[in-house]
């Protein structure tokens, strides 16, 4: 069982969420082939200059969990938590506060990936559901 006063949760829509996609990538936050790896190259490949927010989850001072939400155009959000620490909560706390400081200019709306827990994840945050959409590059 892991000691949750060990976790950090850390939200940035400015520069330092540039930090944090590269901490994610480093730490192979996402699954390959899906959306997430590319919006993380895209944060930091063009400065985050599409107003991204990036919440990065820290066990230990290790990367474990991300959030992200593209507040300048879609609103559409992603989240990945490393497997040994899911169904603890983190994904959930990681996307409320990424949410919480949401200034887009859309309603916010999960990512659906074909899986069905991340349909039921997001409809628990109570957000809707999108798909098949362009990132606006």
């Amino acid at each position: 069982m892991f000691d949750l006063n060990s976790f950090e949760v850390k939200v940035s829509y400015g520069e330092q969420a540039i930090t944090f996609a590269k901490e994610a990538l480093s730490a192979r936050l996402y699954v390959p082939g899906w959306d997430l790896n590319p919006t993380l190259h895209n944060i930091i490949k063009y400065g985050n200059s599409m107003n991204y927010g990036v919440a990065i989850v820290y066990h230990n001072n290790t990367p474990i969990a991300i959030a992200t939400v593209k507040a300048s155009w879609n609103g559409i959000l992603y989240v990945f938590v490393r497997k040994a620490y899911r169904g603890m909560g983190l994904g959930k706390e990681a996307a409320n506060r990424l949410l919480e400081a949401y200034g887009g200019c859309e309603e916010p709306a999960g990512h659906v990936n074909g899986s069905k827990g991340t349909e039921l994840f997001f409809m628990k945050l109570g957000l809707p559901l999108k798909e098949n959409f362009s990132d606006g590059y």
